[in-house]
């Protein structure tokens, strides 16, 4: 599911009315999965560790990863995309955020997130999404 979300992407431009505007919407959406991931995730795992739930618990996971868990990148990740996605298509951005939700509630079956993860990781992608937003906005705002 999250490569299909992503190659997804790719549809906008090829099947797009509007090329250009199309463009605008995938690039607004990496733009906002890559600054929620990349930057701000790494930020706040780097000031706070919080232990995965196998680590606590001490069970086999489905899968292992030992950085912080908090906050989920799969969350900033998928939700940016979708809160990116639904400022233009209402129909697709519904789609992403249900698709986001199944790939983050298998992040907590699996045993690698905290649902605290899991909802830091959600604000922080729609936070991302937002402010990618204005940015975007502004320089693209018409000159006075």
């Amino acid at each position: 599911m999250p490569y299909l979300m992503v190659a997804a992407l790719g549809l906008f431009f090829v099947f797009g009315d509007e090329r250009g505007r199309e463009l605008k919407i995938v690039l607004r959406a990496i733009g906002s999965a890559v600054l929620a991931r990349f930057i701000i995730t790494e930020i706040i795992r780097y000031f706070y560790y919080s232990p995965r739930p196998f680590m606590v618990y001490d069970f086999t996971p489905l899968i292992y990863d030992f950085n912080s868990s908090f906050p989920s990148g799969h969350a900033s990740f998928f939700f940016a995309l979708a809160a990116a996605i639904s400022l233009f298509h209402k129909k697709w951005g519904v789609a992403y955020f249900l698709g986001s939700f199944i790939i983050v509630l298998s992040r907590i079956i699996a045993g690698v997130h905290w649902p605290s993860d899991i909802l830091g990781g959600i604000i922080v992608g729609i936070g991302s999404a937002i402010l990618m937003d204005k940015i975007f906005l502004h320089f693209n705002a018409p000159k006075p």
